[in-house]
């Protein structure tokens, strides 16, 4: 993920012109290198004290929360490319508005996926043992007589 900044040309941006902004930054910063490029956030760079901060605070966020830059060059400590999801991006950019140094621990830990449904079997196992457990009786007595 690449954490970068832009410059809106309004004193009041809009959503649109702060996507605009990113998409004319971006566009500047590919057009040799002819690479196509996914927009995923943009959002106004403003903390919860009304104070503007930059593309640099977030970095320090991460980088003080365990995430590392990628780089083709690792010595290039100015790159903006972080290994982190998006989500993560996201939130070290919350931290910063709220003044916070890094991200905590929860923060850090991706957020569980959704359930998937288990196969009949599976299910029935799981009922069987769960209900084993609560009556506190020997489950493996049970799975003996399925065997």
């Amino acid at each position: 993920m690449k954490i970068g900044s832009a410059t809106a040309s309004s004193i009041n941006p809009k959503q649109e012109d702060i996507k605009l902004a990113a998409h004319k930054r971006i566009k500047q910063q590919t057009k040799t290198a002819d690479i196509p490029y996914k927009l995923e956030y943009a959002e106004l760079a403003i903390t919860n004290k009304e104070e503007y901060f930059s593309d640099h605070d977030v970095h320090e966020v991460l980088k003080r929360s365990g995430y590392k830059r990628k780089s083709e060059n690792v010595r290039n400590q100015h790159s903006e490319w972080f290994e982190v999801s998006l989500e993560i991006a996201k939130k070290a950019i919350q931290a910063v508005k709220e003044g916070r140094p890094a991200l905590t621990t929860r923060e850090r830990i991706p957020s569980q996926s959704s359930e998937f449904p288990f196969r009949p079997n599976q299910r029935e196992a799981i009922d069987q043992t769960t209900k084993a457990i609560k009556k506190k009786r020997n489950y493996s007595a049970i799975l003996k007589k399925q065997l």
